[in-house]
């Protein structure tokens, strides 16, 4: 994965969800990323469509868990925080 276009070939995927969540489950089909990841999950808010977790697993059957809280949608930035 290198942040390119997305071709639709590097994963199967399957959907599944529960009372409060959509979650799409990403299984790598593409070599290169099969040596990244064992699978990508994506979990999904009801009520909102914001992503709410990401979950990646590796090849050792590890995993990294991202939670997303407190979303704030389109708030303005100030310039200055992004002078040096």
């Amino acid at each position: 994965m290198n942040g390119g276009i997305y071709q639709g070939n590097e994963f199967s995927s399957s959907y599944f969800q529960t009372n409060k969540q959509y979650i799409l489950k990403l299984d790598p089909i593409a070599k290169d990323v099969k040596k990244a990841m064992k699978q990508l999950v994506l979990y999904f808010d009801k009520s909102s469509y914001q992503v709410s977790e990401v979950k990646v697993l590796d090849n050792s059957n590890g995993f990294t868990r991202f939670v997303f809280s407190n979303h704030k949608l389109n708030e303005a930035i100030a310039d200055a925080v992004f002078e040096l």
